[in-house]
């Protein structure tokens, strides 16, 4: 059974309950699921992942999910990539979403997004909580098929 769950790009790796995401921009909303964020002491729960539900819920950093990453748009279209995105990935205001299939921890998600030129995602507001999501999981429905 392939997990659902997705790295995004938001932690508290200093455990202060802090949350930031990985490209530093500000938090501006969060979905949290049920009773999140929750940390007990000496569990190493700091970054968060997204749900099947679209709730985020904070793991440990070192198990390995996939994970989606969001870059910017290309500032000029090519006839291969009409809305600047690069094959298998999606398109929205402005950045190009790529669900990415391999496993990987927190940080190694992360790197393997800037080596892209990008982030684990950046969910600035519900709108985009809800079109990612559509995104990242009609995207699953038909590759994992």
């Amino acid at each position: 059974m392939k997990k659902k769950e997705k790295w995004i790009g938001l932690a508290d790796l200093d455990e202060d309950n802090t949350f930031e995401w990985s490209d530093g921009n500000a938090v501006l909303m969060t979905n949290w699921g049920t009773n999140e964020p929750v940390r007990y002491q000496g569990d190493k729960k700091a970054c968060v992942m997204y749900e099947e539900t679209t709730n985020w819920v904070l793991a440990d950093c070192d198990t390995t999910y996939s994970s989606v990453c969001k870059r910017p748009e290309e500032i000029v279209p090519t006839s291969q990539t009409p809305d600047g995105c690069s094959e298998g990935q999606e398109a929205l205001d402005g950045s190009c979403y790529e669900l990415v299939h391999d496993y990987r921890t927190f940080d190694a998600a992360n790197n393997d997004c800037l080596d892209k030129g990008g982030h684990l995602v950046i969910i600035e507001s519900q709108y985009v909580n809800a079109k990612s999501s559509t995104i990242i999981y009609s995207t699953i429905i038909f590759t994992c098929l």
